[in-house]
């Protein structure tokens, strides 16, 4: 994606050098361990949809939590936010505005191993970016994907390059809510969609 978006700024292509493409090794020895883990962890026997990364609104954690209430009311499910950031306490406070406060967690800053560990047993990870915020890639996104776990994300940005809609992940209207409550409601209904 930004190798794209530099050429389409006018860079030659010989000028531009590619760094920091893949995991470091300590991560990488952690996507081993957590495949082979996968084998014996099975999915959580409940929906749960996974958002890791920065706690900042235009990441758009309002409209994932938005989302997920509506989409609670009819099907069972939890969510977890995993990270820190300077809209965490607006955030627990949304989360505890609802009757459905109980399904959701903030677990915070957590290591990378319980990270993937979480992603492995999850339906879906969430990455609900707002189209105001310029994602140049977003490693939660490929992690999920690293480890076997589909990715629901809007259709801008580093996403289509990673998410092939309905091969590994489903891909959304930006901004809007409507669009993520029905991919996540497809992934809940449809139990071959994804596999």
């Amino acid at each position: 994606f930004l190798h794209d978006q530099v050429r389409k700024l006018g860079a030659r292509e010989d000028r531009i050098f590619e760094f920091d493409t893949g995991f470091d090794p300590e991560k990488e020895i952690l996507r081993e361990k957590t495949n082979r883990d996968k084998k014996s962890t099975d999915k959580l026997s409940h929906v749960t949809f996974v958002y890791a990364g920065r706690i900042e609104e235009n990441k758009g954690v309002s409209d994932l939590l938005n989302a997920f209430y509506v989409l609670r009311e009819k099907y069972l499910a939890n969510l977890i936010f995993i990270g820190e950031g300077s809209f965490s306490k607006k955030l627990r406070h949304e989360i505890n505005l609802n009757k459905h406060a109980s399904d959701v967690k903030m677990l915070g800053q957590i290591s990378n191993q319980e990270v993937l560990e979480l992603m492995c047993q999850a339906t879906a990870v969430v990455t609900p970016t707002q189209s105001r915020f310029p994602e140049g890639r977003c490693m939660s996104a490929m992690e999920a994907l690293l480890v076997g776990t589909p990715v629901i994300a809007p259709k801008l940005g580093p996403f289509p390059y990673l998410v092939s809609d309905l091969n590994n992940g489903i891909l959304y209207k930006p901004d809007d809510i409507y669009s993520l409550i029905d991919a996540m409601s497809r992934l809940i209904e449809d139990k071959n969609l994804l596999k």
